[in-house]
């Protein structure tokens, strides 16, 4: 047998649906005979055509092989120039570390010092910021108030922002309770002895046993 298809309108059956059939179902044909299939193509009789899949570029193509050139408005770069991201590296690399070379405050006052480090700046031009500790040390050389040293040492290469100690003289160490009373305790022994006066002691009469009578 073979087949044929009508398509006809339909409110009822769905589109692309089998609406009925000639000859009807269980009729005997002939071998070779034809029946026709009328379908539904919608309520208005008109059949949307299929949709198609997006259509792709051909292998091969530009657009599907090439990539978008540099500097267009998707990189965001200037035409024909390096990115954003590249020239920010680029710029980068090889930059020296920022460092301040440490001046000689010895034998300044504390102020002094302090004045010295505010004022350094950095081997890029900026100000070092410098954060100044004083710590207090006796001395017999450095007279008192005086910086007697400073660590890092005068020339030291630190970073921006570091801590320098500076020792500040309070003067000759005084000397200790211990070693006062001690030397008082000899002073009075030596007067002691000096001032001792030696009385001589006379002898008396000596008394006699009298003899007993033989």
């Amino acid at each position: 047998m073979a087949a044929a298809t009508v398509a006809v309108p339909s409110a009822t059956v769905p589109v692309g649906t089998v609406v009925s059939q000639s000859p009807a179902a269980a009729t005997a044909v002939a071998p070779g005979a034809v029946v026709t299939l009328d379908v539904s193509d919608g309520p208005d009789g008109t059949t949307p055509p299929p949709s198609s899949p997006p259509s792709s570029p051909p292998a091969g193509s530009p657009s599907a092989t090439t990539p978008p050139p540099t500097g267009s408005p998707s990189t965001g770069g200037a035409p024909g120039g390096p990115s954003s991201s590249t020239a920010v590296s680029a710029s980068s690399v090889g930059r020296a570390p920022v460092t301040c070379s440490l001046p000689n405050v010895a034998g300044l006052t504390a102020a002094g010092a302090t004045g010295q480090f505010a004022a350094a700046t950095s081997s890029s031009g900026t100000a070092c910021g410098l954060v100044v500790l004083q710590v207090d040390e006796g001395s017999t050389l450095v007279a008192t108030g005086l910086v007697v040293d400073q660590v890092p040492g005068p020339g030291a290469t630190v970073a921006v922002g570091s801590t320098v100690t500076i020792n500040i003289s309070t003067g000759p160490p005084a000397a200790t309770g211990g070693d006062s009373a001690s030397a008082g305790a000899q002073d009075d022994r030596r007067g002691g002895l000096l001032g001792e006066v030696a009385v001589p002691v006379r002898a008396g009469p000596t008394a006699r046993r009298p003899r007993s009578a033989r």
